[in-house]
């Protein structure tokens, strides 16, 4: 299961125990106060939390998903902040490692290159040219693609599983999915 690092009220993050005992946000709040920390650990709950059902962003590319979620939630913070600056890069890991269980980083893992190979097809010249031409090579890129898309539906079924999450099915009936295959109707 996932661990408990904040609650999202409101589209807010509220600040628990946990923040003052670890290091890297507590260092965050001394720095900033509350007010202001509570959005950067927005922006930490939103690059870590890879279920749709609770991240509006958890679909969103690994590749420039922080400066999407940082545009998203918090462009008019009352301080200039460098999101690449290795205290708020730690924070981001320290929150994704708190989350990490096998099949989270299995997913990540697989959600990310696929992410990489997505953006290589997009931006990768076409040449049809007898001389210089690429079509073999993104022919082979594509075929990269599907098998990498296909580990990381397998990937993010066992995620699922592992976090026991919920899934609309039909006329608004929720589902629990289980590793069996077999889904569980819930009241």
């Amino acid at each position: 299961m996932v661990a408990k690092l904040w609650d999202l009220v409101d589209g807010k993050v509220k600040i628990s125990a946990h923040c003052y005992t670890i290091e890297d946000f507590k260092a965050v709040i001394d720095t900033f106060g509350e007010a202001t920390a509570s959005k950067i650990f927005t922006v930490y709950q939103y690059m870590a939390d890879l279920n749709p059902d609770t991240n509006p962003f958890a679909n969103i590319s690994e590749v420039g998903k922080l400066e999407f979620i940082v545009s998203k939630t918090c462009p008019k913070l009352p301080i200039e902040i460098d999101w690449n600056d290795d205290v708020f890069q730690e924070g981001i890991e320290t929150t994704r490692t708190c989350y990490a269980t096998g099949s989270y980083r299995g997913y990540l893992a697989q959600k990310t290159l696929r992410d990489k190979v997505i953006y290589a097809v997009q931006n990768a010249p076409v040449s049809a040219s007898k001389d210089d031409g690429n079509t073999s090579e993104l022919d082979r890129l594509l075929k990269v693609l599907d098998n990498v898309t296909e580990s990381t539906r397998k990937a993010f079924s066992e995620f699922e599983a592992e976090q026991g999450l919920v899934q609309r099915k039909g006329g608004r009936r929720a589902v629990t999915r289980t590793i069996g295959g077999k889904a569980t109707e819930l009241e």
